[in-house]
C-alpha cells in the first residue's frame, strides 16, 4: 500500500489538505493504476468519514481509471468490473461514502458489467434493511445503478429487477419513505409489466427519469396520481405532459400504444403475490395498481389485483 494513504488509514478521517497531497502525491501523474485504486478503496473502506472533498475525489478517481481510461471510454471492462467486485468484498460492509463513490461512477458510464450492478443494488438493500426506510439518497442510487443496466441492452425493467424493487419495497415497511420512491417503484415496475404483456415501453431512461418536480418543495405527489386518475385517458397524458413537456410527443405515442394492453392471467398472479408476500399494501404498490389501471383504460383490473385496493 501506498505509504501516505497507509498513514491515512490509521486516523479514520480524510481531511481537505489529505485530499491536496493525494492529489499532488498519489495521482499527480494524473493516471491512476491498479494498486493505486486498490489502496484507495481501502483507505475509504477504513476510512468513510472526512471532508466533503474526500467523497468527491474518489468517485472522480473510480471514474477516471473504471470508465474513462480505457477505450472505449465510458465502458467499464469485464476484467475491470471483476477487480472492483474484489476489491469491495462484501455488499452488505461497504460504507454510504463508498456506495455514493459508486453511485458516481455508473453515473459516468455508457455500460457497466451486471455483476458490478448486482452488487451496488445489493449494497443499497442491505442499507435498507438496516433502518427499513427509503430515503431520497437510496430512491437516487436504485436509480442510478438500474440506469446503468440498460447500457446491458436491457432497453426494458427485467423480471430480476422489478423482483428486487419489490424485496427493497417489502423491506422498507416504515411509513418514512421519500415520496420520490413511490414514483420510481409505480414507473419501473410498471416498465416491466408493459413489456412484458407485448406493450412497447418508453425506454427505462424514460421511465425513470428523475422528475424536476420532485426536488421541488411544493412538489405534490398526490396531486399529480390525482390528474391521472380522475380524469381517464386523456389525464394520464396530461399528467405527464406536466411532467416533462419536452417529451409530450412522445409520451403521447407510448400511451396510446399501450392503451389496449391488458395483463396476463400470469403477470396477475406474480403481482398480487408480490404485493401479498408481506401482507401489506403500502403508498407505492397502491400507486402501481392505480397506473396499470390507467393504462388499461375502460378495462378493468383482473378482480384479484382490484381487490387489493
Amino acid at each position: 500500500m501506498n505509504a501516505y494513504i497507509k498513514a491515512l488509514t490509521t486516523q479514520g478521517y480524510v481531511s481537505a489538505e489529505d485530499v491536496l497531497r493525494m492529489r499532488r502525491r498519489v495521482f499527480g501523474d494524473q493516471v491512476v493504476d491498479h494498486e493505486e485504486m486498490a489502496d484507495l478503496l481501502k483507505l475509504a473502506a477504513m476510512a468513510p468519514d472526512g471532508d466533503p472533498s474526500w467523497q468527491q475525489f474518489l468517485g472522480e478517481a473510480m471514474a477516471d481509471f473504471f470508465i474513462r481510461q480505457g477505450e472505449p471510454r465510458g465502458y467499464m471492462s469485464e476484467e475491470n468490473g471483476a477487480f472492483l467486485v474484489r476489491c469491495l468484498d462484501r455488499p452488505d460492509a461497504i460504507n454510504p461514502a463508498v456506495l455514493d463513490a459508486l453511485v458516481h461512477m455508473v453515473r459516468h458510464a455508457h455500460k457497466v458489467p451486471q455483476p458490478v450492478i448486482d452488487f451496488g443494488l445489493e449494497a443499497i438493500r442491505a442499507h435498507v434493511l438496516a433502518d427499513a426506510v427509503i430515503n431520497a439518497d437510496e430512491v437516487e442510487r436504485v436509480r442510478a445503478f438500474l440506469f446503468a443496466a440498460g447500457g446491458a441492452g436491457n432497453v426494458a425493467i427485467t423480471r430480476q429487477e422489478a423482483a428486487f424493487l419489490f424485496d427493497l419495497n417489502d423491506a422498507a415497511y416504515s411509513a418514512n419513505n421519500h415520496p420520490s420512491w413511490a414514483d420510481l417503484f409505480m414507473k419501473a415496475v410498471g416498465n416491466y409489466l408493459m413489456a412484458h404483456i407485448g406493450y412497447q415501453p418508453p425506454t427505462r431512461r424514460e421511465a425513470l427519469r428523475r422528475e424536476a418536480w420532485l426536488k421541488s418543495p411544493k412538489a405534490d405527489i398526490t396531486g399529480f396520481f390525482g390528474r391521472m386518475t380522475q380524469g381517464g385517458f386523456k389525464a394520464v397524458i396530461d399528467a405527464y405532459q406536466w411532467q416533462h413537456p419536452q417529451a409530450a410527443a412522445n409520451d403521447r405515442r407510448e400511451i396510446e400504444a399501450g392503451y389496449a394492453a391488458v395483463l396476463t392471467a400470469a403477470e396477475t398472479d406474480w403481482l398480487v403475490s408480490r404485493i401479498k408476500r408481506d401482507g401489506l399494501v403500502n403508498d407505492a404498490e397502491e400507486a402501481l395498481i392505480t397506473h396499470l389501471q390507467v393504462l388499461q383504460g375502460e378495462t378493468p383490473l383482473p378482480g384479484k389485483l382490484a381487490a387489493l385496493v
